[in-house]
């Protein structure tokens, strides 16, 4: 499990970012982290990767205590991240941006052991037929599966994923969902921030509220969506209409 803990964060200048922000992320769970612009999304999970420092609390991960380690390290102990400008190498095929990153992480394997492993991967996650283009030729959803297959192929144990759906187009925002609820199969716990709430809620096990620093609630889906003070005064009417095909499909 993945567990933030009375995690609290202040600026050199004294500014409160956030206040004994408490939350957890199990295994093959799908959890959404929403609130609106500047509530500090992103910047929570900087803190989670270690990016930025916090002053109290404790952030672990399966029962290690991460609030000290490096963002090496706590990617070394299972800690993945997708960031919304994406990761890839664009001038690399899409075999070479997955090769690279194995090369690191398992340098025991020979060259055709890795080719075998890259092959599944791509296999399963739909990416053979574009396996020998450059990155930079692909599709926006082409580029999100190919993300998603760097991030398989190191075995993380829980991936943060900052706004996944963004510059993509409908047809591939269903497949993003779909290529996301694949990686509970590899019993990893997925975090997602994203500004697109129909997108999120519809694949989401559980959400949490971030608001001024605060997690203000933590529920099941359609429960932040039944409750009209959540929808209208933290929300707001712009991200709250986008709620409404969620609520009608339930």
């Amino acid at each position: 499990m993945l567990e933030l803990q009375d995690v609290s964060a202040i600026l050199p200048s004294g500014q409160k970012i956030f206040q004994k922000i408490s939350l957890t992320l199990q295994p093959q769970e799908i959890c959404g982290l929403i609130g609106p612009n500047g509530a500090g999304k992103t910047t929570l999970f900087s803190v989670i990767l270690g990016l930025i420092p916090h002053n109290q609390g404790i952030i672990s991960l399966n029962g290690l205590n991460l609030s000290w380690l490096s963002p090496e390290k706590r990617m070394f102990h299972g800690l993945g991240y997708l960031p919304q400008d994406g990761s890839l190498f664009h001038e690399l095929s899409v075999i070479e941006n997955i090769e690279c990153l194995l090369e690191c992480k398992e340098p025991h394997l020979s060259r055709t052991e890795r080719r075998h492993k890259i092959a599944k991967l791509l296999d399963d996650i739909g990416l053979q037929d574009v396996s020998h283009k450059r990155s930079i030729t692909l599709s926006g959803g082409q580029k999100r599966r190919l993300e998603f297959a760097r991030l398989i192929a190191i075995h993380p144990k829980y991936i943060l994923l900052d706004e996944p759906f963004a510059g993509v187009d409908p047809r591939s925002i269903e497949e993003i969902q779909e290529h996301i609820q694949k990686l509970k199969s590899y019993n990893i716990g997925i975090m997602i921030s994203d500004h697109n709430l129909s997108a999120t809620l519809n694949i989401c096990d559980r959400v949490h509220v971030l608001v001024d620093g605060h997690i203000i609630a933590s529920d099941l889906p359609e429960k932040i969506i039944a409750n009209d003070t959540i929808r209208t005064i933290y929300l707001g009417n712009k991200l709250s209409d986008q709620l409404i095909p969620h609520t009608q499909a339930c």
